[in-house]
Parts: C-alpha cells; sequence; structure tokens
C-alpha cells in the first residue's frame, strides 16, 4: 500500500490494490474462522474435517494468487518507470560517471570491526560485511546494466544474504 502511494498510481488503481488486500486478509480471517469452527465440532480426525480446511486454505491460495497477479499488472509499469527516472537522475548526479558507495572496502563502517574486538581479522558482527558487499555488487550491477529484471534479481539476492547473516549468526573464533 504505502508502495503504491510512492509510485503514484491513479486513484482507481489504488483503490483496486486496497480491495485486493483486503480480499485476501478476508479470505485468510474466513479461514481461521473455518478451521476453528471445524475443530470444534471435529476434535479427533475426520477426513472430511481435513477436506473443509483444505477447501478454505485454497480459497485464501486462489485470493493470494489474483491480487498478486493484480498488483504486478498495476504496478510493474510505475516500477519500471520509477527505475529508469532514478538512472536519469544518478547518471547525471554531479559524482560524474562513478555513484558514491560503489566500493564496499573504503566503507568507513567496516574499520571499526578490527579495533573494538581487538583481533587480527574482522570476524562476525554488525553491519556485516557480506551484506554491505551484496549490496554494493547490487548497486553496480543496477547502475552498470540499467536493466530492471537484472536489477531485481540482484536485489534480491542482495537481501537474501543480508537474512542469512542475520539468521545464521555466524560464530566467532575464541568464543
Amino acid at each position: 500500500m504505502v508502495l503504491s502511494y510512492v509510485l503514484g498510481i491513479t486513484r482507481m488503481e489504488f483503490i483496486m490494490v486496497s480491495l485486493a488486500v483486503i480480499l485476501v486478509i478476508s479470505a485468510e480471517m474466513l479461514n481461521s474462522a473455518v478451521e476453528a469452527v471445524v475443530d470444534i465440532l471435529s476434535p479427533q480426525y475426520s477426513e472430511k474435517a481435513r477436506t473443509a480446511k483444505d477447501i478454505a486454505a485454497g480459497a485464501v491460495l486462489i485470493t493470494a494468487f489474483g491480487a498478486a497477479v493484480l498488483g504486478y499488472i498495476i504496478l510493474f509499469p510505475y516500477l519500471k518507470s520509477f527505475f529508469a527516472e532514478g538512472f536519469i537522475i544518478a547518471r547525471h548526479s554531479e559524482g560524474g560517471n562513478s555513484p558514491h558507495g560503489l566500493h564496499p572496502c573504503d566503507d568507513p563502517r567496516n574499520h571499526h570491526k578490527v579495533p573494538l574486538r581487538k583481533r587480527t581479522s574482522p570476524s562476525g558482527g554488525m553491519p556485516s560485511g557480506h551484506s554491505a558487499l551484496a549490496f554494493s555488487v547490487w548497486v553496480s550491477i543496477t547502475y552498470l546494466t540499467t536493466n530492471f529484471i537484472v536489477s531485481m534479481l540482484c536485489l534480491v539476492l542482495a537481501v537474501w544474504i543480508a537474512i542469512s547473516r542475520i539468521t545464521i549468526k555466524p560464530t566467532t573464533p575464541g568464543r
């Protein structure tokens, strides 16, 4: 919903996106209600109870899929335009042909890791050097290719790396 507002979609498109979101939330609420009633009426395992729950969950899936398709149809042209305009601004900025932030090794946030931990090499911690490098590569590839699909794939990979750095929590030697 916020993205729709930021991209500046028309009022009618915003109403359609809002209705799609409302339908998905309503379908999920109805699914939860059906599951609760089925659990009350049939506390032991029943094939008919399983079928009722599966049908309710299927309705949520179909509603969510339809909302995703509608969101794609409405938002993709705006996202593509937003992406293209961003490149026009970036390429005509005062920085010349080299955007700022393309050199993650020179990132001053990474210089504090070694002195603060009193170790000979950086290992683990925030901000993650892997994440910083992944997002830096995303910016570089996006800037060099100006291809929307390639940029989005690189962004997904960078986010994936950042999430993995948070969830895996690499162990540091000596602890």
